[in-house]
């Protein structure tokens, strides 16, 4: 029967954990354009939190490739992680991928996260956008200059963007902004109502007539156009939380106290939530 010695026994356990070692290296050495194609198919599969992984592995893997950055911008975006989400699009953007299609994501994530300063800043007119974008774009842009009061800014801004060549619902609401900036809140009032019949779940139509309806003491007109607008964006926590506002102040409690419950499983503590939880409960 033939033995084997302590030396050659340490031998072969070496050259198994080295070949064993090689393995394992080999299967972790996968290429960014390997990381790339798993995050896709992971975004395809909606398993997003894999594909964040895959994406940061390929960003690891070539940190000065644009197209991984690019990407997992957009990702944060739909995930609405809009700060992450801007912070990795302006990345690609410095890494020279294509203005006209990261600005209009980017500005997206701007507008979402109430960064006017940078809204302010875009180029609405970037090489590569369609007069389509542009439009959206210039109008966050044109929201932003009115309220960081930027007046003369945004007048200027408006003559131009009213030549765009489009029938976009962005140009419609771009030149609703002539009213606007007159403070003719009826001719506003009636040129958003207009554009909500050509685009009833575009969700700045919504806010924008929600805000309008406010201003004119219609607060149940109001509440109506934030119920429609919640529905099709729950996540939307800022709108909710002006929904359950209005409810209270209309009295319209039953309506409100679901509202009112899904906000303060986010926050328990907020005071005014909890007054609007006391108001309910006492009715």
């Amino acid at each position: 029967m033939k033995t084997n010695t302590p030396n050659q026994m340490v031998k072969r356990a070496s050259v198994a954990m080295l070949l064993l070692g090689t393995l394992l290296t080999g299967c972790s050495e996968k290429s960014t354009e390997s990381h790339l194609a798993d995050a896709r198919n992971y975004v395809a599969a909606a398993q997003i939190d894999a594909a964040v992984v895959e994406y940061k592995n390929a960003i690891q893997k070539s940190p000065n490739q644009a197209q991984p950055r690019f990407e997992l911008g957009k990702l944060y975006l739909q995930k609405q992680n809009f700060a992450a989400a801007e912070k990795e699009l302006n990345k690609a953007l410095e890494l020279g991928h294509p203005a006209g299609e990261v600005i209009p994501l980017l500005s997206l994530a701007y507008q979402r996260s109430g960064a006017e300063n940078a809204l302010a800043d875009v180029d609405y007119r970037a090489q590569g956008m369609t007069a389509v974008e542009s439009a959206e774009v210039g109008f966050y842009k044109l929201q932003a200059l009115l309220q960081l009061g930027k007046q003369e800014d945004a007048e200027i801004l408006l003559q131009d963007l009213i030549t765009l060549d489009t029938s976009s619902v962005y140009k419609g609401l771009i030149e609703s902004y002539v009213y606007v900036i007159e403070n003719d809140i009826q001719g506003a009032l009636a040129a958003t109502e207009a554009l909500k019949e050509q685009a009833p779940s575009n969700k700045d139509v919504l806010q924008q007539l929600a805000k309008l309806y406010i201003q004119n003491d219609e607060a149940g007109k109001a509440a109506d156009v934030y119920g429609s607008y919640v529905k099709l964006f729950p996540d939307d926590v800022t709108s909710k939380f002006a929904y359950a506002s209005l409810l209270v102040e209309q009295q319209q409690l039953d309506k409100a106290e679901p509202i009112v419950d899904d906000l303060l499983a986010l926050n328990d503590a907020h005071p005014l939530l909890n007054t609007f939880k006391g108001i309910i409960e006492s009715a």
